[in-house]
């Protein structure tokens, strides 16, 4: 009787694999109510898990069925798909608290991006095995998603305690996270007017501040129990000592302890490395801060004081410093321009090797002065041009000057790098503009001499 169970498990188990196996969705399917399809802005409410609860004496709180299915493109090719079933997903009907609820959830999200992370893989290999022209058998891609989905699952549900360990939960956010982006939101950190660039595993949200004197950018990404953000400065601090006695002054300030502060060198740069920690908040800062004028960079890492897995958040935040890159800046600025023998403007494009982006250069012959400029930047009603004089310093300038649409636009000189706001209603209908700037000890009367032309 004994050998007779036995051999009825393993008949079942064989039956349950080979439904699996078999298990294809066709293309009027993809209507059906009981199935989800990932895609990355998803968001899984309790009532997407159908199944009564508990399944099979399953002891959870909630279970996802996430897997990965075929269809074939117009050429007949194989296309992996990850997808839910709603009807084979349980949530405990006896959870209430919202935080658990939404905590729970996002644990069995992680287990859909998992599907879709092996949905990706399996499209890179049938894209390779084409391109090679080998085939590749329906059976061969069910057999390895499933292989791969089960090592991943129970890795993941093995090391995050099925979400009860946070900090491991946070670290395999992050890991999939990261899987799934592909470095996609390197390019996104990429200033459009600096020359940094860093990591996120996620989209971070960006935002611009702008006034009379200062243009910032921030990007910051607020998940897995940290915060990564990087902030750059235009029309920054000179001088590095300066900036140290007021960084020193306002950690003191707002009560952040254990201040430690280093100065080295990055890529050439005066760079700051900074460590506090805020024993109100209970959390650990970690700061960047490189000069590298026109700009000041400052990324910041911080997460929690004494966790249990320390090392898990000290891995992520050495990953963001280490995919800091900085261009040189013999590479992204032009400082010196062999001026012209004719006393005419003169205008060329400079383009960086590894972002693409141009700054225009302009030169004057009569006045012997040079401006770089940056692509304008558009922000809300405004066109925003970043000057960067080359041929003189900073306290030699009595006005960067705009002329636009019969408009002066005066901006006095308080730094070695300045910026032009306009309203883009201001703009006249071909969009050009002049630009250039006068100097304390010039003479010369009609000051439309001193302008270049830029778009």
């Amino acid at each position: 009787m004994v050998k007779l169970k036995i051999v009825g498990i393993i008949v079942f188990l064989m039956i349950l694999g080979a439904l699996f196996l078999n298990y294809k969705l066709s293309i009027n399917e993809e209507n059906d109510d009981n199935i989800i399809y990932w895609k990355p802005d998803l968001k899984l409410h309790t009532n997407d898990f159908k199944q009564t609860f508990p399944f099979l004496g399953d002891k959870y709180s909630a279970k996802i069925w996430a897997y990965v299915n075929f269809d074939k493109d117009e050429k007949g090719n194989y296309i992996a798909k990850a997808f839910m079933d709603k009807h084979k997903s349980t949530f405990c009907a006896g959870i209430t608290d919202t935080i658990e609820v939404e905590y729970l959830l996002n644990h069995e999200k992680y287990h859909f991006n998992i599907a879709a992370i092996v949905a990706k893989e399996a499209n890179q290999m049938i894209k390779k095995q084409t391109h090679e022209n080998k085939n590749i058998s329906l059976n061969f891609l069910h057999k390895w998603c499933y292989d791969r989905l089960n090592k991943l699952n129970t890795k993941y549900d093995s090391q995050t305690n099925h979400s009860l360990n946070k900090e491991y939960q946070y670290y395999w956010e992050y890991q999939i996270d990261s899987l799934l982006s592909n470095g996609e939101y390197t390019s996104s950190a990429q200033s459009e007017y600096g020359g940094i660039s860093c990591y996120f595993p996620s989209e971070p949200n960006i935002e611009v501040y702008v006034d009379t004197f200062l243009m910032r950018e921030i990007h910051c990404l607020d998940k897995y129990n940290m915060r990564f953000r990087y902030t750059i400065d235009y029309d920054s601090y000179d001088n590095i000592e300066s900036f140290k006695d007021f960084f020193i002054s306002m950690l003191s300030k707002n009560g952040f302890v254990d201040q430690t502060l280093s100065q080295t060198k990055y890529n050439g740069y005066d760079r700051i490395i900074s460590y506090c920690s805020d024993t109100i908040e209970n959390r650990k800062f970690f700061d960047w801060i490189i000069f590298a004028p026109p700009f000041k960079y400052q990324l910041t890492v911080n997460y929690p004081l004494n966790t249990p897995n320390d090392t898990l958040y000290e891995r992520m935040k050495n990953h963001f410093f280490n995919s800091v890159d900085l261009s040189d800046n013999d590479e992204y600025w032009i400082n010196e321009f062999k001026e012209s023998d004719y006393p005419v403007m003169k205008r060329m494009d400079i383009t960086n090797k590894k972002t693409e982006d141009y700054k225009t250069l302009v030169t004057h012959g009569i006045s012997n002065y040079s401006i770089l400029y940056h692509k304008p930047i558009h922000f809300k009603e405004y066109l925003i041009i970043p000057i960067y004089p080359i041929k003189n310093n900073y306290n030699e300038i009595e006005n960067f000057i705009l002329f636009c649409n019969g408009q002066v636009y005066a901006q006095d000189v308080d730094s070695i790098n300045s910026i032009i706001c306009v309203n883009k209603n201001d703009l006249p209908d071909n969009k050009m503009i002049q630009f250039g700037y006068t100097l304390k000890s010039d003479s010369i009367d009609n000051v439309y001499d001193l302008y270049g032309t830029c778009y």
